[in-house]
C-alpha cells in the first residue's frame, strides 16, 4: 500500500490481507479525521467512523463501500477543507482526460464547476443536483473507464463528507483553508484564460467558443474554470482570445521555476556591434589605390566613408579581402542610404546567408553599394 495525504511518515508498507485499515494507518502515523480514500484518485472515499475496521482486501473494502485499486490510501486529516480538496482533485481529472468523448470533454469540466461553486460558497443546492446529476450521467458512457472512476470519487465524497458539505451549502464556508493534503502534479508552464475586467463588456462570445471552461452569470459576465487549459482545448481558447471584441481575454502561463533561458541573437549583446564577413586569405589580390590606408592580410578594416577616396568612383569590389562591417557606420558620398524604417543590421544579415559554421561568407564579390547600404 502507499500511504500519504496528511499521515506524517508516508511510506510504502506491505501487509498481510485482512489487516485493519487502521494498523496501517497507525504505522505511517496518519489519522482519519475527516476520511480516507482508498484505490487513487479513482477509488472512493471511506468514513473516518468505519475506517479503522475495515480489512485491508478487495471483498473488505467493497463491503464497506471502498476499492481497493492501486493501492493508493490517502487520509484527510484535520485544518484543510474536505469539499476545496475533492474540487481541487476533480478539476486536475477533468484536464487530464482525453477529450475524445462526451462525458470527458463536456462532462467532467461540468462536475469540475459545480464542485468549485460547492467549495467557493457560489453554488446552493442547484449545484449540489448539477454535480450529483452529472456524476451520475457519466457513469458506464464513456470511451474509458476514466469517467467510471471520477464518478465514484465525487459521489462518494459527497456522500462522507456530509457536515463540511452542510456548512458551505448554508454559511457558504466551512472556515478552513485548502492546504493540498492531496498530491497533484506542479502546473509549471501550463496556459489559462484570464479576463482584464477594466475592458471586459460581457459579450458572453468566450463562452460560445470554449464551452467547457467558460459560463456566464446572471449579468453575463464569463465565469471561468479555475484549472489549465487542456491540450485537447488549446486551439478553442486561443481563438476565443482573437475573437474577444473587446481584448479583454488572454492566455497566460503559470512562470517556470526553472532559470531563463538567454535568447540567442546574431550580435553581442555589448560591446560593437558587428558582422563578421569571414573569406579564406589565400591568393589575396593587391591592395587598390582607391584605399586611404593599407589593408593588412587576414585582419579586418573598419569599413566607413573614409575607406574609398570617391565613393562610388572607387573599386567596386575586393575579392579575398575580410572586412568587418560596422552597423553605426556612415555612408559614401553619392551612395543611397537604406529607407526609412528599415533595420540596416536586418539588410546586411539578409545579403549574406548563414553557412553551418555560423560564420556570414560573401564568396563572390562585395560590391560598393552592399557595404553602404550596411
Amino acid at each position: 500500500l502507499t500511504v500519504g495525504g496528511s499521515a506524517g511518515r508516508p511510506a510504502v508498507v506491505e501487509v498481510p490481507i485482512g489487516v485493519p485499515l487502521g494498523n496501517v494507518l497507525d504505522i505511517c502515523e496518519a489519522t482519519a479525521h475527516e476520511g480516507v480514500l482508498v484505490g487513487g484518485y479513482h477509488g472512493m472515499w471511506l468514513p473516518a467512523e468505519i475506517a479503522d475496521e475495515v480489512p485491508v482486501s478487495r471483498a473488505g473494502l467493497d463491503a464497506a463501500g471502498g476499492a481497493l485499486g492501486a493501492g493508493i490510501v490517502l487520509p484527510l486529516g484535520a485544518g484543510t477543507c474536505p469539499l476545496g480538496e475533492v474540487a481541487r482533485i476533480v478539476r486536475y481529472l477533468a484536464k487530464e482526460s482525453s477529450g475524445q468523448c462526451g462525458p470527458c470533454k463536456l462532462g467532467l469540466p461540468g462536475i469540475a464547476r459545480s464542485m468549485s461553486a460547492l467549495a467557493d460558497g457560489s453554488g446552493g443546492m442547484d449545484a449540489l443536483d448539477a454535480a450529483r446529476r452529472a456524476a451520475s450521467v457519466v457513469r458506464g458512457r464513456g470511451a474509458c473507464a476514466h469517467p467510471d472512476g471520477t464518478s465514484r470519487f465525487v459521489l462518494s465524497a459527497l456522500d462522507v463528507f456530509t457536515d463540511d458539505l452542510a456548512a458551505h451549502l448554508f454559511r457558504g464556508s466551512c472556515g478552513q483553508p485548502v492546504r493540498g493534503i492531496l498530491p497533484l502534479s506542479p502546473e509549471d508552464d501550463e496556459a489559462r484564460l484570464q479576463v482584464d475586467w477594466t475592458r471586459c463588456q460581457g459579450h458572453g462570445l468566450c463562452r460560445s467558443v470554449v464551452p467547457e471552461l467558460v459560463q456566464l452569470d446572471n449579468q453575463g459576465y464569463p465565469v471561468f474554470l479555475d484549472m489549465p487549459v487542456p491540450f485537447w482545448l488549446e486551439k478553442e481558447a486561443q481563438q476565443a482570445v482573437a475573437m474577444c471584441p473587446a481584448l479583454a481575454l488572454r492566455l497566460s502561463a503559470v512562470p517556470s521555476t526553472e532559470a531563463p533561458k538567454s535568447p540567442r541573437t546574431a550580435l553581442p549583446s555589448a560591446g560593437p556591434r558587428t558582422l563578421q564577413l569571414v573569406i579564406p586569405p589565400r591568393e589575396l589580390p593587391p591592395v587598390p589605390d582607391g584605399l586611404q590606408r593599407p589593408v593588412p592580410r587576414r585582419r579586418s578594416v573598419g569599413w566607413s566613408h573614409r575607406t574609398f577616396a570617391g565613393g562610388r568612383e572607387g573599386p567596386s569590389w575586393i575579392p579575398g579581402v575580410t572586412l568587418r562591417l560596422h552597423a553605426c557606420c556612415s555612408y559614401p558620398s553619392g551612395s543611397t542610404p537604406p529607407a526609412a524604417g528599415r533595420n540596416p543590421i536586418r539588410l546586411a544579415r539578409s545579403r549574406f546567408p548563414r553557412t553551418t559554421t555560423g560564420v556570414r561568407r560573401h564568396s563572390d564579390r562585395l560590391s560598393t553599394s552592399a557595404s553602404a547600404t550596411t
